[in-house]
């Protein structure tokens, strides 16, 4: 499913939270979570599975006979995970969801006397990081998909990108 594994992180670390703090104050934990709230990182979980599921459900309307649309796949060997891989005839796409506000655009900076940098901004966040990593989960898909004979071939099992070889 989209976003399961950002929500599993979002309640893992809920669980961790309110077991160091009720052990911690053993009368006044629960008193002391209600009235506080949760950590940015934690919310940023949530935040981030809220995205990928939204997101997930617009692909799964795409999804047909011709489209099939794959949700929160394991990185072999990482913890880290594809939000979406998107099949069809005309290639495999590799969509990995963020929840940010404002409108994505391009910026040049430097140029005639210092070096050119392009930068992806979205709204005034720099999320120029989110286009190399990007770039990484396409290639990992790629190398999947190319077994040493150059066959486009690949297996998805119990949720985990695998190559196969013949």
């Amino acid at each position: 499913m989209a976003g399961s594994s950002a929500r599993r992180e979002h309640e893992r670390r809920v669980a961790q939270r309110e077991e160091r703090v009720r052990s911690r104050h053993p009368r006044l934990g629960g008193l002391l979570l209600a009235i506080s709230e949760e950590p940015q990182s934690t919310k940023a979980w949530a935040t981030g599975a809220v995205g990928e599921e939204r997101l997930g459900r617009r692909l799964d309307a795409t999804a047909g006979p011709l489209v099939r649309v794959l949700h929160d796949r394991g990185i072999p060997r990482s913890r880290a995970n594809l939000d979406h891989l998107v099949v069809c005839s005309s290639g495999v796409f590799v969509v990995d969801a963020k929840r940010y506000r404002g409108r994505p655009h391009h910026v040049v900076e430097g140029g005639f006397f210092t070096p050119r940098v392009d930068k992806l901004l979205v709204g005034r966040r720099d999320c120029t990081r989110l286009v190399d990593a990007g770039l990484k989960q396409a290639d990992l898909v790629r190398r999947a998909l190319a077994d040493h004979r150059g066959a486009q071939r690949a297996v998805l099992r119990r949720g985990r990108l695998a190559s196969l070889r013949r």
